[in-house]
């Protein structure tokens, strides 16, 4: 989990829109934010994306 939150937030660096604008993104960042291997800045990309 470490490492997926990690890639999504690489993926968020290198495009911004795909990562905020698919349907798929949000539901691995609604998985992926809950592991406590979860990167910080992963939490902070699932508010921004209302991901609850």
């Amino acid at each position: 989990m470490h490492r997926a939150g990690w890639a999504v937030l690489d993926a968020e660096r290198t495009a911004r829109s795909e990562v905020h604008d698919r349907p798929a993104v949000r539901k691995l960042v609604a998985v992926v934010w809950r592991s406590a291997d979860a990167p910080a800045g992963l939490a902070q990309l699932a508010a921004t994306r209302h991901v609850g």
